[in-house]
């Protein structure tokens, strides 16, 4: 069966965040197991801080060494193939289900993910391979991002099977084998003038530039560049659907303001016929170090068309700075790696902000819309699924308020702080303006029979809040909501977070 074959243990992700110690305790522990090998004592003590010894243990075994780097390595390509073959496990239901052009569609989502998934692990193994044993702590966050952006393209790929159970739990079972095996320019940006930039190419919808189009200006750009490549877009409205495909890396978009270049799409999960939610994104930003200032994103499709995507992110150290994303559901999908959002405006109304990526959001503001009637509105919607991933959404001195069309009735449609999509999820808000039409409790479980409801297992917190709806005194009694202190908060500063 493809889950034998594939199991190891997605608490890989832990494991490299406990490298160091485990080095030290490999050679530590020389009392314990005094029948085994050297070779498979090491194997025992760095399985010890897994959730999946047995698996770690079947996979490490072979491993000739007692060097923990060794081990790292061993269960990264152990990871990749076992993607892999779920890659190809994906295919051979294609064949099947050739006449179900719905599940067609998101089978084939999903051999996407799993092949951005495949990029990660490789970057993860060479990272491991380029540095000495003793410097491998220096690479832990990079390493703990890429490994959590496999789990995060997993679970995508298993959010888009909500119509069809049969194939969802067909998928789950190839998938928890896989599952188990993942386990300088911010500077810039706040620096420089866009008056002092030097673009490399020029868009403008008058013909005055290079190109009268981005996705031109972006086909034109150096493929996998060490060197950032810069694009100015002069003031339009640009009504394309951007991919900055993976290929493209370290592109910066910059403009002539959130308000005079806006790139615009009207795509949503209802529009007639089906689109899968993450591709109803008028803009997604997938290869690594995509950074824009002073540009806007728009989804124009209304609330009734359901999920509609602004903006969609998967590159890596990428950066968003002076920039406003509006939409009605699903405005902002920080779906994988790590995410920096300064100065910026977020418009919304049910789950503004939604995926499984590091991702902190500071000095921002946050626009509430008027919901469709018998709706509720929710700021985030994190969905972290296992809890050694270092994902989360961070939210950092930012002011919500009602948009003029609500105003009068803000006290009327409840809004919260966030609910939890999965199981871990993980939110923190501080050193923020909370408002006093947000629901004193601030935060909600999702409703309906087959949603479960994690308040024990999630990860709420907020800190050092002002404004009307600061007052702590009416927040949910869950045990995954905390009150936390300024040490605890400093975890969550970009630092520490990203």
């Amino acid at each position: 069966m493809l889950r034998k074959e594939m199991i190891v243990g997605v608490s890989i992700i832990l494991v490299v965040g406990v490298a160091i110690g485990v080095m030290s305790t490999v050679h530590r522990n020389h009392n314990d197991n005094e029948t085994l090998s050297p070779q498979m004592k090491a194997v025992s003590n760095f399985c010890s801080f897994t959730h999946y010894r047995e698996s770690c243990h079947k996979t490490l075994s072979s491993v000739n060494s007692t060097d923990p780097k060794e081990f790292i390595s061993k269960a990264i390509l152990a990871a990749e193939e076992a993607v892999k073959k779920f890659f190809n496990y994906s295919d051979s239901l294609i064949v099947q289900v050739k006449n179900n052009n719905l599940t067609k569609m998101d089978l084939n989502d999903c051999k996407d993910m799993m092949d951005y998934a495949v990029d990660s692990l490789q970057a993860s193994y060479s990272d491991v391979g380029g540095c000495e044993l003793r410097n491998i702590n220096d690479h832990k966050n990079d390493l703990r991002t890429w490994l959590s952006v496999v789990i995060s393209y997993q679970q995508s790929c298993l959010d888009g099977f909500e119509h069809d159970n049969n194939m969802k739990e067909t998928m789950q079972k190839g998938i928890i084998d896989a599952h188990e095996l993942t386990a300088k320019d911010r500077h810039l940006l706040a620096r420089i003038d866009n008056s002092n930039l030097k673009p490399n190419i020029v868009v403008a919808k008058d013909g005055n530039g290079q190109f009268k189009t981005i996705g031109a200006a972006l086909a034109a750009a150096p493929k996998k560049s060490n060197i950032r490549h810069v694009i100015y877009i002069k003031a339009g409205i640009y009504d394309e659907y951007i991919t900055v495909d993976k290929q493209y890396t370290n592109i910066m978009m910059y403009s002539d303001g959130p308000r005079k270049t806006i790139v615009t799409g009207r795509n949503g999960v209802k529009n007639g016929g089906r689109i899968t939610t993450w591709k109803t994104a008028t803009f997604s930003a997938i290869g690594n170090g995509f950074i824009t200032k002073s540009m806007g994103f728009q989804n124009t499709v209304g609330p009734e068309k359901h999920e509609a995507v602004a903006l969609r992110i998967q590159s890596d150290k990428s950066a968003f700075f002076n920039c406003r994303i509006d939409a009605y559901q699903d405005t902002l999908y920080n779906q994988a790696n790590r995410q920096l959002f300064h100065n910026c405006v977020i418009s919304r109304t049910i789950d503004f902000i939604f995926g499984d990526s590091p991702t902190v959001i500071q000095n921002s503001l946050i626009i509430v819309r008027r919901p469709m009637d018998n709706q509720f509105n929710t700021v985030t919607a994190q969905g972290k699924d296992f809890i050694d991933e270092n994902t989360g959404i961070v939210i950092q001195n930012y002011k919500i308020v009602p948009e003029q069309k609500l105003f009068n009735d803000r006290f009327k449609i409840a809004t919260f702080l966030g609910r939890p999509w999965k199981k871990f999820s993980t939110t923190i808000i501080m050193e923020s303006i909370l408002g006093d039409f947000i629901k004193p409790e601030r935060w909600i479980l999702f409703e309906g029979p087959d949603k479960v409801n994690y308040e024990e297992t999630l990860y709420y917190a907020e800190y050092n809040n002002r404004g009307p709806g600061a007052n702590l005194n009416a927040r949910v009694n869950w045990k995954g909501y905390h009150k936390i202190d300024r040490v605890t908060a400093m975890q969550f500063t970009i630092q520490s977070f990203l």
